[in-house]
């Protein structure tokens, strides 16, 4: 269920709708107001909301130290090789 916001232009009023995707799909040109006047929809940005301390980590997916290290590492070889090239005038 997914919540669909519209207005009204003729009188301005506002409605949010809670509706099932397969139900806007069908009814979302035919949606009146009290005025009997058709509403269209609102564009609004999804509501997102991320919980807990750090939403990466409540995933189930976990990163070991191992797997850090180890980023950590081939972050300094590329680090040390575009160093290195630099000094050479070498471009990438």
């Amino acid at each position: 269920m997914a919540i669909y916001i519209y207005k009204c232009d003729k009188c301005g009023v506002t409605k949010e709708i809670k509706m099932s995707f397969e139900e806007h799909s069908k009814k979302k040109n035919q949606i009146t107001c009290e005025c009997d006047y058709l509403m269209y929809q609102v564009v609004t940005a999804p509501m997102v909301k991320f919980l807990g301390s750090g939403w990466f980590f409540n995933t189930g997916y976990e990163v070991t130290q191992n797997e850090m290290n180890k980023n950590l590492d081939s972050e300094k070889k590329i680090e040390e090789r575009y160093n290195n090239a630099r000094a050479k005038n070498i471009t990438l």
